[in-house]
């Protein structure tokens, strides 16, 4: 029986002009995972990158005259390691539903054949392509979500709504860990956010700086990557309800080292996102269920860079 599955260089150039779209693309998902370091192994000869750390020596002490220096050992913190996995999510897209997006054409493998214009076939696909990354972007972030669960420091509400306090703590808690990065930001759920405004607007206290304003001021062309204000001049940004992380009847936020490049660059962050291959999409014809195969695949890992990167914030849900 002749094999019904077809993928032509017509597919292969059009999932590579899709790609290069749904990638510069809005991402309103995601938050945290823009606040990440980015680093990829793709073709070293190892699936793992470790990201070893310099621990604390500590002070130097005095040394009497003529006496030897004891040697120390450098120590090194915590190794991190990073494996990446693939994700991948597919769906089928059927002649009925191609034809009904380009009226007037005459055969659906047109669009694959070289007869079709590049937007029609765009016309035909993108819709799909973009709600299909959407679930990449929703898995990286919800590994990045994860990850701040496993920051060591906390600043506790067990049980109570956000409050100006709880804020201050985790800054507290984060100037403590001397990080030489100080680039900070604030990540909070929905709920989060919200207590803190209910916080801000019924204060009686001197908290109305102007930059702590700016979180109760909603507005229509509020920014697309969850950006809110800033909260004594740290950055506050909303996680997507969708991938947001609990524990009991509380919700969890954080207060990250924001990252810039890669890891082992100047800037590292509390959140690293490794690849392995880089995003791509895949079509493929299949003729015997009268339809086009559309995929989209993307090898990563996502994970803390150390758990001292931050202070977990704890608040009821």
């Amino acid at each position: 029986m002749p094999n019904t599955n077809t993928t032509t260089y017509a597919d292969m150039i059009l999932a590579e002009i899709i790609g290069e779209v749904a990638l510069s693309a809005p991402t309103p998902k995601n938050v945290v995972s823009k606040l990440a370091n980015y680093n990829t192994i793709a073709g070293m000869p190892s699936g793992t990158l470790a990201l070893p750390r310099f621990g604390d020596l500590g002070a130097a002490p005095t040394v009497a005259e003529g006496t030897a220096v004891t040697s120390t050992a450098l120590a090194m913190g915590t190794e991190s390691t990073f494996t990446p996995a693939d994700y991948a999510m597919m769906a089928e897209i059927t002649y009925k539903a191609m034809r009904e997006k380009v009226p007037g054409l005459a055969s659906v493998h047109s669009l694959f054949d070289g007869s079709a214009s590049l937007e029609q076939q765009i016309s035909v696909f993108m819709a799909e392509a973009m709600r299909l990354k959407g679930t990449i972007d929703e898995a990286v972030e919800g590994q990045c979500t994860l990850a701040l669960t496993g920051i060591a420091d906390i600043a506790n509400g067990t049980g109570v709504a956000l409050t100006v306090a709880l804020m201050e703590e985790a800054i507290y808690k984060q100037a403590q860990n001397e990080i030489l990065n100080e680039d900070l930001a604030f990540c909070l759920t929905p709920k989060q956010l919200s207590d803190l405004r209910s916080a801000i607007t019924t204060a009686t206290g001197p908290v109305w700086s102007t930059d702590i304003q700016s979180i109760t001021q909603i507005r229509p062309d509020v920014s697309l990557d969850g950006l809110r204000g800033t909260f004594m001049g740290i950055p506050v940004y909303e996680i997507s309800q969708s991938v947001i992380q609990t524990t009991g009847g509380d919700d969890l936020g954080a207060l990250i080292v924001v990252g810039r490049g890669g890891a082992e660059g100047a800037n590292p962050g509390s959140l690293v996102v490794v690849s392995g291959s880089e995003l791509y999409f895949t079509f493929e014809t299949v003729n015997a269920k009268r339809s086009v195969e559309l995929q989209v695949n993307y090898e990563f890992d996502a994970g803390l860079r150390a758990t001292d990167y931050g202070c977990e914030i704890q608040s009821v849900s």
